[in-house]
């Protein structure tokens, strides 16, 4: 667990990465933006951002006042004509210049709908970054459990929990758990990211050598320079991607 957590990064240093790809003037984008606690700390170092999300769950008073300023817009899943239609993001057309996910697109249903959402908000200029975990992760990141995208099944979480090889949060409800990774959770699709996102007239480019190269961690900034750790990485934490307009 304590390589684990080295390897970890917090939301502040995530926005500090990210930064580096902003321009003067960019209107950002954070889709899957929960709370809106990455929306927040944007907005306090003078960001044009706001933030979509199906469901807000933070009750927070910070949550509660970026949605009445309109930093914060819902997805609406009840307007779909039918359930094969795909969510349309309350964003206009070609709005946004600079958008990014923070461990979002394993949770996302349907990457081609994403994708089409993705392309007709961006800007000619636009582009956007996604941080997502790998299937592969030697710890599942929501649930806690070793290898828990690759082995999902309810004995091997049962019996996990039974070691206490969990997040303390499912503690003692592995169903809950398996239940959880088998409904919200799509690991095959995001692994597929780059044939699924890098269309449509987008660049792709995988930027997790440059993601480690800014870590907070020195250990991780030397480590980095070995093309080994960074393939290791990507296959067994996480991944980070760049996509750019081909005419940017």
């Amino acid at each position: 667990m304590g390589a684990n957590k080295m390897l970890s990064v917090s939301k502040e240093n995530f926005i500090d990465f990210i930064q580096i790809y902003m321009r003067e003037g960019d209107k950002c984008l954070d889709v899957g933006s929960g709370d809106g606690e990455l929306v927040s700390i944007l907005l306090r170092r003078g960001k044009d951002v706001i933030g979509i999300d199906v469901e807000f769950k933070g009750n927070r008073d910070v949550t509660k006042q970026l949605i009445s300023n309109g930093k914060l817009l819902k997805i609406d899943v009840e307007s779909r004509e039918n359930q094969a239609d795909g969510l349309v993001w309350p964003i206009p057309d070609g709005e946004i210049d600079f958008l990014f996910t923070r461990a979002v697109l394993e949770h996302v249903p349907s990457l081609k709908d994403f994708a089409v959402e993705q392309d007709r908000v961006l800007s000619t200029r636009g582009l956007a970054i996604h941080y997502f975990p790998s299937k592969f992760s030697l710890i599942e990141p929501h649930i806690g459990v070793p290898l828990g995208a690759v082995f999902q099944s309810l004995w091997y979480y049962r019996v996990c929990d039974s070691m206490g090889l969990i997040n303390p949060k499912w503690q003692g409800r592995p169903d809950d758990a398996f239940k959880y990774m088998k409904n919200f959770t799509f690991y095959s699709q995001s692994s597929n990211a780059k044939n699924i996102l890098g269309r449509k007239g987008l660049r792709f480019k995988d930027i997790t050598k440059q993601f480690l190269a800014s870590h907070p961690s020195c250990l991780i900034r030397i480590a980095s320079r070995a093309v080994l750790f960074v393939v290791l990485f990507r296959v067994l934490r996480s991944r980070v991607i760049l996509l750019t307009r081909e005419s940017g």
